[in-house]
């Protein structure tokens, strides 16, 4: 039937007769209808806006041309719009291409029914955007609706998250909308409300008996300014949803906040209960007055008589006197008892507990009755308080002084509940009766509990104690009491004592003899009125302190009061046996003596067995150390103390501990005790730090040692002797170490090491997998006998052997590489390169996970070897450009020895374990390993909380990480780079962003030190907004807490000098973000440095205080150097093997370094370098031997020329003999192009200088090509001057190198050896000389130079080359025999001299 509704319809076809048709067949059953056609998409999408179409028709055809879909952009032109799309093509696939892309309908041309169908999909579009329309204005009258409401509106789904939720709601609980929505209820409501909320909060009921007006505390969102949760009271009112089929969709509730309400109705009540008291008193007050004029009259009668009596006491009327006296004595007397009762009165209505409280309460300035800092909760009815009231005014006064200094340190403003209670005679002192009347009550409780609700006001300045919680204890002992006091870092402070109820003395009663009574009744009166309100000023009687010996027991502090059974113990450790007693048991814990000094088991597990005849009964504790106990036992011998916690304990297990107890006390049972303790340690291993002499570094063995058992033939010179079978026991890449028969004898020949071909018992003549596959080539070093054992190679009768040191030479670059695969194999943990029976204190686990680019990204986690928590709390130290994992070992180290589990990995592209090449690093790149490691650590661990430690420019990443994704608990940024803009300007004087927008490439630059793909770096910068500062602050803002910003010296590597100056954004930052400096760097090599130690301490206790009951600062653990060392030196000795460390990469290095000196030598601080090394060469007399290793740098031999010539000219005397040169190096080219060198500058000296000496008179050359790992060609103590300067971090073995060297120098002569080190940089003064001089950073020449110094740095750190820094040259030249030795910063402290002397014993 035609309809009569006008509707609007857009017609999208490139054909005519197909857009007629549709026309008049859509007007002749719509004839108020309005279609438009167009041809193009283009035209569709101009003319969607036009008017509010309720039908869009297209053609396939118009849109197959088009590479994104029409349909997404035209519902979000046309919101209510029906879709259709008429095809060609009738097949399932087109229809449901069509539908996924957007389309509403999919109509076939070619169908019969065409127009029909076309007619009834418009008729249906009609229908469905009325729909829409009525639904829309229904969803907004219900909007408006809630925003009126008073009260907030929430609705839950059938899980019972939210799903909606009205801005009432989240004001209430601090939280935004997109933060509630999707997750549960129970994330609002407080532990101990979940009960009551249950069913409640998401109440499925309706009608009557839905939850209505239900009370329950919530909780609102933590703040900066608040960072402890904080609660508040609401009302709530919820109702079930459901459908036409009573299915069950969720809760809708109202809330409203009550907690204005609630503490004016409490202001109230104390009010009218401080109006009752008034009057009371007021009652009191008028008594005595009406008493004390009562009084006066007979004492005035007694002083007349006395007067009379006095006048005639020798009068005859004596008697009569006296007996008048008498009566008015005894009237006196009875007003006198009236009026001590009226007093006694006073006391016992006013002096109770909750009257003390409140006076000391009251005594505050401002009084903290008028604050909500503190909360009251009395008991009612309860006793008076008749002990010494100033010993309980003082007490109350320093326990709450004490609980306001606990929270004002821990930074927590929470309020204190204080509360009192009656004990009746046959109640515990945990469990609350009824009301108590006063006569059956035996004592009275006060309990001060920090609670976790914030105090809306500034704490109150208490007025300060002189006593302290010793002084504390000793006037609760004073009082006949007891206590129980809990501080627990992550817990509350609560504060429970105990103060006996004693009966309100007599009138006849001795204590209050009625002389004393009316010699003070002024005072007796003035007690209450004005004592509570005054500071006493008293001193505390003598009582015994917690810490001195004393006869009585100290008070019970433990939940469950243990009892005194002992019970005899087997106590197994490992597979070793031992007797002891367990001294006492609870329902909770135990206390377990055992013979003999043991190890620490501090939270160690045991495995608990109590037997009897007929029940066993087994428990799960954790031990904790007690150092020796007081020999009151029966163990007369040495014994140690330990604690058992016991874990959760199921009911049966604590009825039959319990009977246990009973039973044992009485001693109607006989118990036995086993406890199993895993192995531990052995007692050398967990010794305390090493001394220098015991470092891992007084071992001669240069480079990391695996152990293997791989058979090996020994081919010697001697034909006779044949090939000896020998057994590799550990292998390195300087040589092995091996068992063989006593055949050899100590030689220089060289023996060749043939693992192919070797055949045994179960694997015949088949190469094992593990062995090298080729000859190697070595010198025997040392011969010892070793014990007869029977083995493979003596397989009958134990024969002796020999152990065999061969050090490699000669070897090939296949051998290096054989080397390298084997060494790889076999090097999975530090347990392959320690000695077999130890054990590190620190367990080191290698793990891998894989980033976004599937790179795999190497992860080590440092933990404590006893057994972690998964909560155990975690941090993830987060590697600076140019830095490794290795570098922050000691720091990983020091925390992990401090429970916490630590995280050290490499990025990705970058120096260290992680694949990708240095060229392709960006911060893109570090933010997604970071997000992969961040996925790692809380899918493994998902309830630890975790603090990030970044460093420079991986600062800057990790706030933008974190504010991403809120996923660490604390962020710390150590030197943060946050100014990448600025930091990229120290590479180019002019704008790098601004340029590279304009369009400049510069390729492949050397960037802080390594060579990276510039373009791709900054452009990658730019696109994450890295470069942007404005960003920052918004990111900043996201974050839960504020990042702490830690200021460290950097060692040897100033930020400044590297990224510029980074002022700007740290003050910017604001006050948010504390700074903390620090007094030595955290990266670098393990030192027993004060301040690296205090650093490390300093980081723990601000890593640990939020997280975990860390021990204090002064307690911290330090980790054992021995294994800081041997974990340093394992993860080097991987990146070597993981880069493939070889002799010729170090040549190939070598000749590079000497290709580029002569653009060094220009720098001005090479030239200082130069000049110092003379000076400390000097004196440099005639004849004496002068000897160069490396002398291809050609500027030392130079500048000794130089002042040769220059001495010889101006002094009187010529020398006869001249000084001997010698310069030595392994290459060729290198000798001779320093020989052709010196002869042209010799030939360039001033002719002055020329002309007084004859050159060859100065200085004999010669020079000599030798491999720096043969012995040197010279006999020893022949040589008086020794300069190696770099040589030593290119040669294959520096040890061998240096006792070389001082084997030939002269007893009285000195060596001077110059190193790389870790941080060295020299593009870092390349680039300032560039500066300096105004030379363009990007130009060719400088670019070549800058690009050999970049792949100098990657050596350095991918460990190539050998690096040193003080303490660990300062153990290789005491290994090697040298004396005193003397270290000196040059180069801008970018290499380590040392100055040498040597030993008498070298050689």
């Amino acid at each position: 039937m035609p309809q009569s509704e006008p509707v609007t319809i857009l017609l999208v076809n490139a054909i005519a007769e197909e857009i007629k048709l549709a026309t008049l067949t859509l007007r002749r059953f719509f004839p108020n209808c309005h279609v438009e056609a167009v041809y193009t998409v283009e035209e569709a999408l101009q003319w969607g806006p036009r008017a509010s179409w309720q039908l869009i028709v297209i053609d396939e055809d118009v849109i197959t041309q088009r590479a994104t879909p029409i349909f997404s952009e035209l519902k979000r032109l046309v919101p209510y719009t029906t879709l259709v799309l008429q095809t060609d093509h009738g097949d399932s696939t087109t229809a449901l291409d069509a539908l996924q892309l957007g389309a509403d309908f999919v109509l076939y041309k070619k169908s019969p029914g065409f127009l029909a169908e076309l007619v009834a999909y418009a008729n249906g579009a009609f229908e469905t955007r009325a729909i829409r329309m009525t639904l829309k204005q229904t969803q907004e009258r219900h909007d408006r609706l809630i925003d009126i409401l008073s009260d907030g509106l929430y609705e839950l789904d059938v899980d019972g998250r939210f799903i909606s939720l009205s801005p009432l709601v989240t004001d209430m609980l601090g939280y935004r909308q997109d933060e509630l929505l999707g997750i549960l209820y129970s994330a609002v409501v407080p532990s101990d409300q979940q009960a009551l909320a249950h069913h409640r909060f998401n109440d499925r009921r309706t009608g009557p008996r839905a939850a209505q007006r239900m009370e329950i505390d919530l909780l609102r969102k933590t703040s900066a300014d608040k960072p402890a949760h904080t609660r508040v009271r609401a009302e709530i009112s919820a109702r079930g949803l459901y459908d036409v089929n009573h299915r069950y969709l969720g809760t809708l509730g109202l809330m409203r906040d009550i907690s204005q309400y609630h503490r004016q109705t409490k202001t109230i009540h104390q009010l009218e209960h401080q109006l009752r008291e008034s009057d009371q008193l007021l009652a009191i007050a008028r008594r005595v007055s009406i008493l004390s004029k009562t009084l006066h009259a007979p004492h005035r009668a007694i002083q007349a008589q006395s007067q009379l009596l006095l006048k005639i006491i020798r009068d005859a009327h004596l008697i009569e006197q006296v007996d008048s006296l008498a009566t008015y004595a005894a009237e006196a007397i009875h007003l006198g008892s009236e009026l001590i009762q009226t007093a006694t009165d006073i006391v016992i209505r006013r002096d109770t507990i909750n009257d003390i409280i409140e006076a000391v309460l009251t005594s505050a300035q401002p009084p903290l009755t008028t604050t909500d800092w503190i909360e009251r909760a009395y008991g009612q009815n309860l006793p008076p308080f008749t002990g010494s009231l100033n010993s309980m005014v003082d007490l109350v006064r320093m326990l709450l002084s004490h609980a306001h200094r606990y929270m004002a340190a821990m930074g927590n403003p929470h309020r204190l509940r204080v509360s009192t209670r009656a004990i009746s005679p046959t109640g515990s002192p945990d469990q609350e009766t009824a009301t108590i009347p006063q006569t059956t009550a035996t004592e009275f409780e006060i309990y001060i509990q920090e609670t976790d609700i914030m105090a809306e006001v500034e704490e109150p300045t208490l007025q300060t104690t002189t006593g302290d919680l010793f002084a504390a204890y000793a006037v609760i002992r004073q009082l006949g009491g007891r206590w129980d006091f809990q501080a627990p870092i992550n817990g509350f402070l609560s504060i429970k004592v105990w103060i006996p109820v004693e009966p309100p003395p007599l009138l006849d009663s001795p204590a209050v003899p009625v002389p004393s009574v009316l010699s003070s009744t002024a005072g007796a009166v003035k007690r209450t009125a004005e004592v509570i309100f005054q500071t006493p000023t008293h001193t505390l009687p003598p009582a015994p302190l917690p810490f001195t010996q004393s006869t009585k027991p100290l008070p019970e502090r433990r939940k469950y009061i243990r009892t005194a059974v002992g019970l005899p113990a087997r106590v197994t450790i490992g597979t070793r046996l031992h007797e002891g007693i367990m001294v006492d048991l609870s329902p909770s814990g135990a206390s377990l003596e055992v013979e003999g000094a043991l190890p620490s088991f501090e939270q160690q597990p045991v495995y608990l067995l109590l037997k009897t005849a007929v029940s066993i009964v087994e428990l799960d504790a954790t031990a904790y150390d007690r150092g020796a106990p007081p020999r009151q036992t029966g163990i007369e011998r040495q014994a140690s103390r330990l604690a058992l916690k016991f874990s959760a304990l199921t009911e049966n297990q604590r009825k039959i501990l319990t009977s246990y107890i009973d039973a044992a006390h009485v001693g109607a049972l006989t118990i036995t005790v086993e406890a199993q303790f895993p192995p531990m340690d052995k007692a050398g291993d967990l010794a305390a730090a090493f001394t220098q002499s015991g470092l891992p570094g007084t071992d001669y063995r240069e480079t990391v040692r695996v152990r293997v058992a791989l058979q090996v033939h020994i081919e010697t010179s001697n034909a006779a002797a044949g090939r000896l079978l020998g057994l590799v026991t550990n292998f390195s890449r300087g040589g092995v170490c091996l068992l063989t028969e006593p055949f050899l004898k100590m030689t220089d020949e060289v023996v060749a090491l043939h693992f192919s071909s070797i055949s045994t018992r179960t694997q015949q003549k088949a190469q094992q997998p593990e062995t090298p596959d080729t000859i190697l080539l070595g010198r025997i070093i040392h011969l010892t006998p070793d014990a007869a054992a029977p083995s493979e190679l003596t397989p009958g009768l134990s024969q002796p052997r020999q152990r065999i040191g061969i050090r490699f030479s000669q070897l090939t670059p296949f051998a290096e590489r054989e080397i390298t695969r084997l060494l790889a194999q076999h090097i999975g943990s530090s347990l392959d390169v320690a000695d077999p029976g130890s054990q590190p204190m620190i367990v080191s686990d290698r793990w891998e996970c894989r980033n976004t680019h599937s790179q795999a990204i190497a992860v080590t986690v440092d933990h404590a070897r006893h057994h972690m928590s998964p909560d155990t709390p975690i941090v993830i130290v987060i590697p600076g450009f140019g830095s490794t994992q290795t570098d922050y070992v000691p720091l990983s180290f020091h925390l992990a020895a401090n429970h916490l589990r630590v995280l050290r990995y490499d990025h990705s592209n970058h120096v260290g374990h992680s694949e990708g090449s240095v060229l392709h690093i960006t911060l893109s790149s570090i933010q997604t390993d970071l997000q992969s490691v961040l996925d790692l650590v809380h899918t493994t661990w998902p309830t630890a909380p975790v603090t990030l430690l970044a460093e420079d420019i991986a600062a800057r990443v990790a706030i933008k990480v974190i504010a991403l994704s809120t996923t660490a608990h604390q962020l710390f940024l150590l030197n943060p780079v946050l100014d990448l803009e600025a930091a990229l300007s120290t590479i180019t004087c002019a704008n790098v962003i601004e340029t590279y927008r304009q369009g400049h490439r510069r390729g492949m630059v050397n960037l802080w030190g390594l060579n990276v793909n510039f373009d791709q770096f900054v452009g990658d910068a730019i696109t994450g907004r890295y470069v942007d500062l404005a960003s920052l602050p918004v990111e900043l803002a996201q974050l839960v807490t504020p990042p702490i910003i830690l200021a460290s010296p950097r060692k040897n590597r100033p930020i400044e000098d590297i990224f510029g100056p980074q002022h700007e954004p740290v003050r910017a930052m604001g006050t948010a973000s504390p700074v903390v400096s620090l007094p030595a760097d955290l990266s670098g090599e393990s030192c027993d440095d004060d301040r690296r130690t205090k650093a490390f301490e300093i980081i723990l206790q601000l890593i640990s205080t939020p997280l975990i009951d860390s021990l204090p600062l002064a307690q911290s653990q330090e980790s054992n150097l021995r294994d800081v060392y041997q974990q340093r030196q394992l993860e080097h000795e991987r990146i070597r093997l993981r880069h493939h460390v070889s002799q010729a990469t170090r040549s190939a290095l070598w000749g590079a370094h000497l290709a580029h000196l002569p653009q060094l030598e220009h720098l001005p601080d090479y030239s200082a370098m130069t000049n110092d090394l003379y000076r400390r060469f000097l004196p440099l007399e005639p004849g004496m031997t002068v000897l160069d290793i490396g002398c291809g740098h050609r500027h030392f031999v130079r500048l000794m020329l130089t002042n040769q010539a220059y001495r010889s000219a101006h002094h009187s005397r010529q020398a006869t003999v001249p000084l001997r040169y010698v310069g030595l190096d392994q290459s060729a080219e290198s000798l001779r192009l320093a020989e052709q060198q010196l002869h042209t500058f010799a030939n360039e000296l001033p002719s002055t200088l020329r002309a007084a000496v004859p050159t060859a008179q100065l200085m004999a050359t010669s020079w000599m090509r030798t491999d720096w790992n043969t012995p040197l060609p010279f006999t020893n103590g022949s040589i008086e001057r020794i300069f190696c300067h770099l040589s030593l971090s290119f040669t294959s073995s520096p040890l061998h190198c240096l006792r070389q060297m001082l084997r030939v120098l002269h007893p009285d002569g000195t060596a001077l050896v110059t190193c790389l080190q870790p941080h060295t940089d020299l593009s870092t003064l390349f680039r300032r000389q560039l500066l300096a001089e105004d030379h363009d950073k990007f130009g060719s020449p400088a670019q070549i130079v800058l690009h050999y110094l970049g792949r100098l740095r990657e050596a350095i750190c991918h460990g190539l080359l050998h690096i040193y820094e003080r303490d660990e040259l300062a153990r290789l030249l005491a290994h090697a025999g040298a004396g005193p030795i003397q270290f000196f910063p040059v180069l801008d402290n970018q290499l380590l001299l040392a100055v040498v002397r040597k030993t008498k014993s070298v050689g």
